[in-house]
């Protein structure tokens, strides 16, 4: 799936067991780009600093909404189950 929508959307396919998010700047200096979930619908922007981790499976697909204005800087990590 990932596949599939990173040749529409222009992402690169990134392997890994494990997702790390990091959001280093705070929510009022960007509109929009939240982080999603489509089950259990959920949506957040968090705090500078914030970490969310989340298994990259099909059962938490994911999805940031449009940036509206300024700037969303975050850090994104996928890592290997191996590795931990």
């Amino acid at each position: 799936m990932e596949r599939e929508r990173a040749r529409t959307n222009g992402q690169p396919v990134v392997g890994g067991d494990l997702t790390l998010v990091v959001w280093l700047n705070t929510p009022d200096s960007y509109g929009g780009g939240e982080l999603f979930f489509e089950n259990p619908a959920q949506e957040i922007k968090p705090p500078c600093g914030t970490l969310v981790a989340f298994p990259a499976t099909r059962d938490h697909i994911h999805g940031v909404r449009p940036i509206t204005s300024g700037e969303r800087v975050t850090l994104v990590v996928r890592v290997d189950a191996e590795c931990l």
